[in-house]
């Protein structure tokens, strides 16, 4: 089923996603732990290199079908998002810290507390201060819902391709 939804999914929010036997063996065997710590270390001191960093990565892993976890791939990704040399060196040296693993391991041990057991998993922190998770990414009208604003759908003339 994944098989033929992910295919419909990309089309329908333009996105360059394209699913190989590559992308299941960097998933499932090569793992992704050190992308999620590279992250994490970015997050601490870089918070809004983040997004143009993780799409950078999600380029890499299901358009181009490249590793997204060895320090090369961290460093290629991160330079395609634009940040300088310095500031990924940091991050690459910061992803091995106890810190940075101890930040990553309480998100996750939140996450799964809170009741998370995919991705995407959304924890929406509603006006009235109630916490929504939603799950899937079918599900961005909920998300609006929850937040009274309108979801227009997806903005495919802002797709970066």
């Amino acid at each position: 089923m994944m098989q033929c939804d992910l295919p419909r999914l990309a089309k329908h929010y333009s996105v360059p996603l394209v699913m190989n036997d590559r992308v299941v063996e960097i998933m499932f065997n090569t793992g992704t732990l050190s992308t999620m710590r590279f992250l994490t270390a970015l997050q601490q001191k870089q918070p809004d290199a983040v997004e143009p960093v993780s799409r950078q990565l999600f380029y890499r892993l299901f358009s181009s079908h490249q590793d997204v976890a060895q320090p090369d791939s961290l460093r290629a990704a991160a330079e395609a998002a634009g940040l300088s040399a310095d500031v990924t060196a940091a991050a690459l040296t910061d992803m091995l810290s106890d810190e940075v693993k101890s930040r990553l391991k309480s998100v996750t041990d939140e996450a799964v507390k809170l009741g998370a057991f995919g991705s995407p998993t959304f924890i929406v922190h509603t006006e009235d201060g109630r916490q929504e998770m939603v799950f899937g990414s079918d599900r961005f009208h909920i998300i609006g819902d929850l937040l009274g604003v309108e979801y227009k759908g997806p903005l495919k003339h802002l797709a970066k391709l």
